[in-house]
């Protein structure tokens, strides 16, 4: 994150869109401190020092947009999924705490929150102890297309 204006080489971001993520299955008592930690480092922590990084230059130019792709599971916790839920939970308090801050100076804060897409997300879940759940689930199959999906995301971040 903190090389990021280096990586665009100096220039200013005009949107940034986090949407990366990992999902659990496993019931918050058999899950390890250490993989919850995990899920929070990859869910919450990365998008949040991403948006850190890039926030300031936007600030500056007074525009820009940043992008949180969560879940209908930050909103609705379920069972088996305690961390993942967390973890989304905590996005949607810094995206919403973030656009109450920074509406007012140009820069707008979109909070994208899907229900099932059909992707990898349940085959790459992780285990209670950090193992790879391997399952697609059949809410995951079932779910909407990713170019679906990105069209719609597209649509919301568009409206603002």
């Amino acid at each position: 994150a903190a090389g990021a204006s280096k990586v665009v080489g100096g220039r200013g971001v005009d949107i940034l869109v986090n949407n990366g993520g990992v999902s659990s299955r496993a019931l918050a008592e058999e899950m390890s401190w250490q993989v919850d930690q995990s899920i929070m480092a990859v869910n919450y922590i990365g998008p949040t020092a991403l948006t850190k990084a890039v926030l300031p230059g936007m600030l500056k130019e007074g525009s820009g947009r940043i992008v949180g792709v969560s879940s209908v599971q930050g909103m609705i916790g379920l069972p088996g999924r305690t961390a993942y839920s967390a973890s989304k939970h905590a996005m949607h308090g810094f995206y919403d705490g973030l656009r109450a801050e920074v509406a007012s100076r140009g820069v707008g804060v979109t909070l994208v929150c899907p229900g099932y897409v059909r992707t990898d997300l349940s085959l790459n879940a992780v285990t209670g102890e950090g193992g790879k759940h391997g399952v697609m689930d059949a809410s995951t199959a079932k779910g909407m297309e990713p170019k679906v999906f990105a069209k719609r995301a597209m649509a919301a971040i568009e409206r603002g």
